[in-house]
């Protein structure tokens, strides 16, 4: 992961943003440790994954996620003993919609409907072994699929990149883990798109450029961080312009109570102390002969 941002504060750090760019389509796959289960998002109505369905599957179950899906052994095996079972331990914070719908039925609607399943354990934030937790942030949309047979899950699809505009009700309250008959109070607060008008600094926003969400930033929706590397690795390009290679050009500023701060592009006359910085200390490590 090391780049021109990287410092010896990085090499401790577990817990970062996904960068918007290249998040891992096969979260699902490479978590369930299955084989590819095909899924087509039809959009001709309302957005609606559909399949047919695979050898052996008994059930199908989708989610919407906000967050990336992270996973973690559940402590269970199967069946027969043979592999251990994973489980998306990020799942009640970061899943926005989830129905488990007959294999047969062969679709899913894009859609809150009123018969989700969003309970379960509240997760760290970070890892399975941190004990601090804190509401999960809006990071990218993402759904997928992943079939059961009768003990097991069996396949997996890709997670495919969704726009807010493609998934209905996502503003509607969601169903309350008090009881199946329970609705929530709260609505859930889409991030704005863009970043105009007063009072938005500091603000969580969706950067269409980029298809995932941010923090206001200066009127742009600017990439979320814990050091001036995630920056580094959340830009398409990777630097400003007329920065000389190896030199950081980004800093990582907080955010007011915010869990994770804001990627800024550092001032030129600040590269070029970096850039001073980093000849010396190519100068002194030639001149010691190392």
């Amino acid at each position: 992961m090391e780049g021109a941002c990287y410092s010896d504060a990085d090499k401790d750090i577990s817990c970062r943003p996904a960068p918007p760019q290249g998040f891992n389509a096969l979260a699902l796959r490479d978590g369930f440790l299955v084989p590819e289960f095909d899924l087509t998002l039809d959009e001709t109505g309302q957005p609606t994954f559909v399949w047919t369905p695979p050898a052996r599957a008994e059930l199908v179950s989708c989610a919407v996620f906000r967050c990336p899906p992270i996973f973690a052994g559940s402590g269970e095996t199967t069946a027969d003993g043979l592999r251990a079972l994973q489980t998306i331990y990020n799942f009640a914070s970061c899943a926005l919609i989830h129905r488990v719908v007959r294999a047969d039925k062969g679709s899913f609607v894009l859609a809150r409907q009123g018969d989700e399943y969003p309970c379960g354990d509240r997760e760290p934030v970070c890892e399975p072994s941190t004990t601090s937790s804190a509401p999960a942030l809006w990071t990218k949309l993402t759904a997928g699929c992943w079939a059961y047979d009768f003990s097991r899950v069996v396949e997996a699809s890709t997670l495919i990149s969704l726009r807010p505009d493609q998934v209905a009700g996502l503003t509607d309250p969601a169903p309350s883990c008090d009881g199946p008959d329970q609705v929530s109070n709260q609505k859930m607060q889409v991030p704005e798109a863009g970043c105009d008008g007063s009072g938005r600094r500091g603000k969580e926003c969706y950067a269409e450029s980029t298809a995932s969400f941010g923090t206001c930033l200066d009127g742009e929706c600017r990439p979320r961080c814990v050091t001036a590397l995630d920056c580094e690795l959340a830009t398409t390009d990777g630097t400003p312009p007329d920065t000389d290679a190896g030199v950081c050009a980004w800093e990582c500023l907080d955010v007011e109570n915010g869990p994770l701060g804001v990627c800024s592009p550092l001032e030129a006359a600040a590269r070029e102390i970096l850039a001073a910085t980093r000849d010396r200390s190519l100068e002194t490590t030639a001149w010691r002969g190392q």
